[in-house]
C-alpha cells in the first residue's frame, strides 16, 4: 500500500536524522559549537516527528490486518461511492453527460441484479424509496415483508395442525404429525412513471434523488396497497380479497349497500384469539363514515376516533387503515377486510432500476423517469383474515 510505504520512508528518514543528531552531538560538545538547550530542541523534534510516524504506521497496519467485512472493505466502498456518483449524474444529465468509466460503472452496478430496462439504482437510493413507500402505505407495516434475489421464494404454511389429547397412564400415545404445503410468492415486475422539466434537472439545487424517491414511492404505495388487498395473483399479487379460503361473512339484514354493527361483531369475533388480539381493519374512507355512528346493544359506538393525529381511528377496539383501492358498499360489495396481517406475506426482489427518458416528451422539455422493481404477495394463513360483504 502506497500511503505505507511513504510513512516507512517518513520514520527510516527521521531515524537518520536521530544517528546524524548523535553523531554530530557528539561532535559539538567537544568544540561546544552548539548549546546543550540547542541540542535538546533539536533531539524533541526528531523524536516528536518519529512518534507521529510511528503512530500513523500501526494505524495503517492495524487496518490492513482488519478482515474486510462487505461495505466497509476500502474498495468496495469505493465502487459504492463512484456507482452513487455516476447514477446521480445520469439522473441529472443522462447517458450522454458521463464519461466511459462512468457509464462502465453505472451498467455493473453494486451487488444487485441486473438492470431491467434502464440503471441499477444505488442500495442507498433503493433504501430511502423503500423507507418513503413503506410510511406512505400502512397496509404494507402491518404484513410480514421479506426481501430476497430469487425469481420467487417458497413458504411452508402448515395444513394440519398438531393433534393433542389425554392420555391414559401406560397407554399408547398417538401419532401427531403435522402436514405442511408450500407456498410459492412470485415477484412480479411493477413501474412507475414521473416527468420532470428540463430546467430543474439543470437547476443546481434541484434534489433529483429526493424528487423521484419521493415520486416512485407515493405511486408504488398505491399499487401495492391494492395488490395486497384486490389483487388477482395473475401477473400480480392475490390479494386477500380474492383469496377463496378466506372466510366471508355477509351482513343479514334486509337493507342493500349496509353493514350493520351486529355483522361487523361477528366478522370480529369469527377470528381466533390471537388474530384477534392483532387485528386490523382495512376499508376506504366512505365506508369508514359509514360506520361511524353503529353501536352495540349497550349503545356503545363501535368506531372511536384517534386520539393524536399519528394515532388510527379504531373499529371494536382495532386500527382501521384506509385504502383507497377498496369497493364502496354496494350490494353484495366486498367493502371490509379484517384480520393480523402478518399472515399476509409481501415479498421484494432486491433491486431497481431507474430509465431515464429524454426522448418522448422532448418537444415539451420533459424528461420522464421510469423505475422498475418486483414485489409480489400472498395470504399465506387465510385463517388470520376475514371479509365483510354487504348484502345482496
Amino acid at each position: 500500500m502506497k500511503e505505507l510505504k511513504d510513512h516507512i520512508e517518513d520514520l527510516n528518514r527521521d531515524f537518520n536524522s536521530l544517528k546524524e543528531y548523535n553523531d554530530e552531538k557528539f561532535k559539538d560538545l567537544e568544540d561546544r559549537s552548539m548549546s546543550r538547550p540547542e541540542l535538546d530542541e533539536r533531539l524533541d523534534k526528531i523524536t516528536k516527528g518519529m512518534d507521529a510516524t510511528q503512530g500513523k504506521i500501526d494505524e495503517l497496519q492495524t487496518k490492513l490486518n482488519r478482515p474486510s467485512l462487505g461495505d466497509v472493505a476500502d474498495e468496495q466502498q469505493e465502487k459504492v461511492d463512484a456507482h452513487k456518483a455516476a447514477f446521480s449524474k445520469y439522473l441529472r444529465k443522462g447517458h450522454h453527460g458521463l464519461s466511459p468509466t462512468e457509464s462502465k460503472t453505472l451498467s455493473e452496478g453494486v451487488g444487485s441484479q441486473p438492470a431491467d430496462g434502464g440503471p441499477m439504482a444505488p442500495n442507498e437510493f433503493i433504501r430511502e424509496l423503500l423507507r418513503r413507500l413503506t410510511n406512505s402505505n400502512p397496509i404494507r407495516q402491518v404484513c410480514d415483508v421479506k426481501t430476497g434475489q430469487a425469481k420467487s421464494i417458497e413458504i411452508p404454511a402448515r395444513t394440519v395442525n398438531l393433534a393433542c389429547d389425554w392420555v391414559a397412564e401406560a397407554a399408547t400415545t398417538s401419532a401427531t404429525q403435522p402436514t405442511y404445503a408450500l407456498n410459492t410468492i412470485a415477484a412480479f415486475k411493477l413501474s412507475a412513471l414521473t416527468p420532470v422539466t428540463v430546467e430543474l434537472l439543470e437547476d443546481a439545487y434541484f434534489d433529483v434523488e429526493a424528487e423521484l424517491t419521493t415520486d416512485f414511492a407515493e405511486a408504488f404505495a398505491d399499487k401495492e396497497g391494492e395488490g395486497i388487498l384486490l389483487g388477482t395473483g395473475s401477473g400480480q399479487p392475490e390479494g386477500v380479497i380474492v383469496n377463496s379460503d378466506v372466510p366471508v361473512v355477509q351482513d343479514a339484514s334486509t337493507t342493500t349497500a349496509v353493514i350493520t354493527a351486529p355483522t361487523l361483531i361477528d366478522a370480529f369475533y369469527t377470528l381466533k384469539g390471537g388474530y384477534a388480539a392483532n387485528a386490523t381493519w382495512a376499508m376506504n374512507m366512505g365506508t369508514q363514515g359509514s360506520l361511524r355512528g353503529l353501536t352495540d346493544d349497550e349503545g356503545q359506538y363501535l368506531w372511536q376516533p384517534g386520539l393524536t393525529g399519528a394515532s388510527p381511528s379504531t373499529l371494536l377496539g382495532r386500527p382501521i387503515i384506509v385504502c383507497d383501492g377498496m369497493a364502496a358498499l354496494a350490494s353484495d360489495s366486498k367493502s371490509i377486510v379484517v384480520g393480523d396481517f402478518k399472515g399476509y406475506t409481501v415479498y421484494d426482489r432486491l433491486g431497481m432500476s431507474v430509465l431515464r427518458d429524454d426522448y418522448t416528451s422532448a418537444a415539451d422539455g420533459i424528461v420522464r423517469f421510469i423505475a422498475h422493481r418486483r414485489t409480489g404477495g400472498l395470504t399465506t394463513d387465510p385463517s388470520a383474515f376475514v371479509v365483510v360483504q354487504a348484502e345482496t
